[in-house]
């Protein structure tokens, strides 16, 4: 499957299954939950894997090294700091209500993301 499709489906994946947990946690409804879990886990491993091939297929093959670890490093800080953020907020204003935003927020930049996907070239 191409690179900008695998992309998209895991944008998508990740839109439907932010809705789906800020659903499950205003609902208390713990199958939605995990059903969201398991979504989110296939959008965010579709895309991440499409974002590294994309990134692969243009990079000179003396650069993939650099590359690569600077896709991690990003990689890795675009997971962490959504986390504390939302830990940060969770005190004041409750873990429930601190996720619900979290979730609105990836939901909102996943679905701000899929315009973006025009530009990824093929190998």
């Amino acid at each position: 499957m191409p690179d900008r499709t695998l992309m998209v489906v895991g944008l998508i994946g990740i839109v439907v299954s932010s809705l789906m947990l800020i659903g499950a946690l205003l609902a208390i409804n713990l199958p939605l939950f995990i059903a969201a879990i398991v979504v989110t886990g296939f959008g965010q491993g579709l895309a991440f894997m499409a974002g590294m091939r994309a990134l692969t297929a243009v990079t000179p093959p003396e650069q993939r090294a650099n590359v690569t670890t600077s896709y991690f490093v990003v990689g890795y800080l675009s997971i962490s700091i959504p986390s504390i953020a939302t830990g940060l907020i969770a005190h004041p204003l409750g873990l429930v209500t601190a996720t619900v935003i979290a979730a609105a927020v990836f939901a909102a930049l996943a679905f701000l993301g899929l315009p973006l996907t025009k530009r990824v070239r093929t190998a």
